[in-house]
């Protein structure tokens, strides 16, 4: 018997359904205007595009204004199906047969933007979907969700905490999404806003400014046991290269006064002591006329050739809140006019998802290079050196 196959794609109207060359009224006319934007114009003056203009004009990879155009959705959900094919993932769809006749017609309705693994334990879904169209575990998910307060990556386990729940997951499914989400990264900003579970139905989800993960928790219990016998085996199998210690923390509101004076000087401390820095050199006072330019480092990689010196230029921030790019404002101009390499933040606290994307965006367009260590990288580098602040120097008794 002969068979039939149709395809649906369950999404919106879009322009691709149209004649490329329509031309549509933009809503971001009057900011269109104000920036002196060169486009085609309706009699009334607004502002007409086409998809591909669309793009062109706001020299983006989506829409960052208020229209929210169907094909901006199609494309990123596009994006999302062909990097998510790379990790085993593939569209939702669902089947109906009917029969007409000696002719058997299969229908395939594909959910657009909605991808999942093969074994259906993990998903990833477009923040646009409607309600209708995602699962009611899902929307249940999102509904219940609270934000985890712990999180131990195992080896073979995820073990997440809320309150006095306790929630485990496969850690190399959790890994997968993880490296879906990094890769997406590298196309839209797709940074990680929150980590959160639903204790009723053991879901843990995703959340990012445009996608959704969710991975299914593992059933049963003593996950944690698992966890806690294989980090004992590891730590047993330690004893011959190191002890294992507590780690030490670090309360930065304790830091003694000045503050700024005494966190440059840790810094200058574990600066003396990272591998391939051959010179630090301080530059003025702290709070002085130094526009920012705390130490002038010179950092020599080893490399199989000989490899050349770079010149960092190291500002340190004590902050008791995130740094943002307001914070550090004209570092840019400031490792151009002295001729540095690069740029080189040291902070107790974070830096925000701005300030990273600047650092990222900046490296690439201009060739300066970046790095900075926020409040995890101290607390490991001071748990390495822990010396540094064993005299009570900076924190303790005076």
């Amino acid at each position: 018997m002969p068979t039939k196959s149709a395809t649906n794609s369950h999404s919106h109207t879009s322009m691709s359904d149209e004649d490329d060359s329509t031309l549509h009224a933009c809503p971001e006319t009057s900011k269109f205007r104000a920036d002196r934007v060169s486009a085609p114009r309706t009699e009334d003056g607004d502002y007409l595009f086409t998809e591909d203009f669309c793009h062109e004009m706001s020299g983006q990879s989506m829409c960052r204004s208020s229209c929210n155009y169907p094909f901006l959705f199609e494309w990123q959900c596009d994006m999302l199906q062909w990097v998510g094919a790379d990790f085993g993932f593939v569209p939702l769809t669902k089947e109906s047969h009917s029969t007409h006749g000696a002719h058997r017609l299969t229908e395939v309705d594909t959910l657009l933007g909605f991808l999942k693994s093969d074994d259906n334990i993990a998903v990833a879904w477009h923040s646009r979907l409607p309600n209708h169209d995602i699962p009611d575990p899902l929307l249940q998910a999102i509904s219940n969700r609270r934000v985890v307060d712990h999180v131990y990556t195992g080896e073979q386990y995820l073990l997440t905490r809320c309150g006095d729940s306790l929630v485990a997951f496969d850690a190399q499914k959790y890994a997968e999404l993880q490296s879906l989400r990094q890769s997406l990264d590298r196309y839209l900003h797709t940074p990680c806003e929150d980590l959160a579970v639903d204790i009723a139905s053991g879901v843990l989800t995703i959340r990012t400014p445009w996608v959704w993960f969710a991975l299914a928790a593992k059933a049963g219990d003593d996950y944690e046991e698992e966890e806690r016998v294989s980090l004992s085996n590891r730590l047993e199998a330690s004893h011959p290269f190191f002890e294992f210690k507590a780690p030490l923390n670090v309360d930065w509101q304790e830091l003694h006064e000045p503050k700024d004076d005494n966190f440059q000087e840790i810094a200058r401390l574990l600066l003396d002591r990272t591998p391939d820095i051959v010179d630090v050199i301080p530059i003025g006072k702290t709070r002085a006329g130094d526009r920012g330019r705390d130490f002038e480092v010179r950092e020599q990689p080893k490399g199989v050739l000989e490899t050349s010196v770079v010149t960092w230029l190291v500002q340190c921030k004590v902050s008791t809140r995130s740094i943002g790019p307001d914070a550090i404002s004209g570092w840019t101009d400031r490792v151009r006019e002295h001729g540095y390499d690069g740029y080189w933040l040291i902070t107790n606290n974070d830096i925000t998802s701005t300030l990273f994307d600047q650092f990222k965006d900046v490296s690439h367009n201009t060739g300066i290079r970046t790095r900075f260590w926020q409040r995890v990288d101290l607390h490991r580098k001071l748990n390495v050196y822990a010396d540094i602040l064993s005299d009570n120097s900076f924190f303790g008794a005076s």
